[in-house]
């Protein structure tokens, strides 16, 4: 994979050369900027509302091809798992019992906990990069998009307690 660092000196509160974009990225990141130096972040007429409420084709947005219900299952459980209790705590035992399957069902589907748990974060990422790209594809303004796509990830992230009781879900709503 080829990639554009970023080369601002910190500027941008990374670490020099930290900043990593996929090739694919490189034309709309070029515009992204150049927009920035022309016109700024937010003219003083910008509307910062999401433009009321959600469009109808965001709910049809689908953000995994996950076609193996068993694989798409364990996947979900341990990302629940590992952001309710972080690695330590998403024990294979954990999982299995989660899935309400055997440890051997586990090994079964996976070699090692550490393969599953890389594989959570690949389709994490994945996942995200769909919803970006989704809503960079929909109507409004950039910070409409950006509701969407946080609207679509939201929907598609397993809920736990935490999650309701901290509102999430609702940051973008209109």
């Amino acid at each position: 994979m080829h990639v554009l660092t970023c080369c601002c000196r910190s500027r941008c509160g990374r670490e020099p050369g930290s900043g990593r974009y996929e090739t694919d990225e490189y034309t709309r990141i070029a515009q992204r900027i150049g927009d920035l130096l022309i016109h700024g972040l937010a003219g003083a007429s910008a509307d910062w509302s999401t433009g009321g409420v959600e469009q109808d084709s965001e709910r049809t947005w689908k953000l995994t091809s996950a076609v193996d219900s068993t694989s798409e299952a364990f996947l979900r459980a341990a990302t629940v798992l590992v952001n309710e209790q972080g690695y330590r705590g998403a024990s294979i035992d954990r999982i299995s019992a989660r899935l309400n399957v055997t440890k051997g069902s586990f090994y079964h589907h996976h070699d090692t906990k550490h393969d599953l748990i890389a594989e959570c974060f690949e389709r994490t990422f994945a996942v995200m990069r769909q919803a970006l790209s989704l809503a960079e594809d929909g109507p409004g303004s950039g910070w409409s998009r950006a509701c969407a796509a946080a609207r679509a990830l939201v929907r598609f992230q397993p809920v736990g307690a935490w999650a309701v009781a901290a509102g999430l879900g609702h940051q973008c709503a209109a």
